[in-house]
């Protein structure tokens, strides 16, 4: 039974699993060049940091998003990214950059038209465009760690590249993202059951 304790706490010394979610504004853009209000996306996001406790730690994500842009698409987005946290251990600010590789479905957000061969203009038969995706980020937040369930505030900007959009017309297209959002620590939720398990195998 302590041997279980002991590769439990350990084991929750070296991983920090965090669930994010994130409210986020979208723009055709180059890097910080333009902000805007008016295109909402929502993202969820599983984070993995390993050994949390160094000062510079490994960085692995995973993000499930949906944005809307009236002009452009209404789009989901899944992307897989790598990186690294920059933390001070005594506190609870932290920094993340990673890059990472993703697939985009976009929905045209109103009908299409293209000429025909007859000079006449008709729907576009292609409602959806399947994009590889290279996303770039950069964190910035606070976590809360003396709490029962860690907590942490963050503003991200994430700007990614689409390719392609519309072949031999428009290769590639950037794409810019400022998200607000907060996480909540999953370690701890996994170490209460290890508890619970090991009470119960001593009963």
């Amino acid at each position: 039974m302590s041997v279980s304790l002991v590769h439990s706490q350990e084991k929750s010394q070296i991983n920090e699993l965090t669930l994010n979610a994130a409210y986020f504004t979208h723009n055709i853009t180059f890097p910080f060049t333009t902000l805007s209000f008016q295109n909402p996306g929502l993202d969820i996001n599983l984070e993995m940091i390993r050994n949390r406790n160094r000062t510079v730690s490994l960085l692995y994500n995973s993000s499930l998003s949906w944005y809307y842009h009236e002009q452009f698409a209404n789009a989901f987005l899944l992307d897989l990214a790598i990186g690294c946290r920059i933390k001070p251990r005594s506190s609870g600010l932290f920094f993340n950059a990673d890059i990472g590789l993703g697939y985009q479905l976009s929905l045209n957000p109103v009908y299409m038209y293209e000429l025909d061969d007859n000079g006449e203009y008709v729907r576009d038969k292609f409602v959806g465009r399947s994009s590889l995706v290279i996303p770039v980020s950069a964190k910035l937040g606070y976590k809360f760690q003396k709490m029962k369930f860690p907590v942490s505030l963050f503003v991200k900007y994430k700007w990614f590249v689409q390719t392609p959009y519309i072949d031999d017309v428009v290769p590639i297209v950037p794409h810019g993202t400022l998200h607000f959002g907060l996480g909540i620590g999953l370690n701890s939720i996994s170490k209460n059951k290890n508890i619970i398990k090991t009470n119960l195998e001593d009963k």
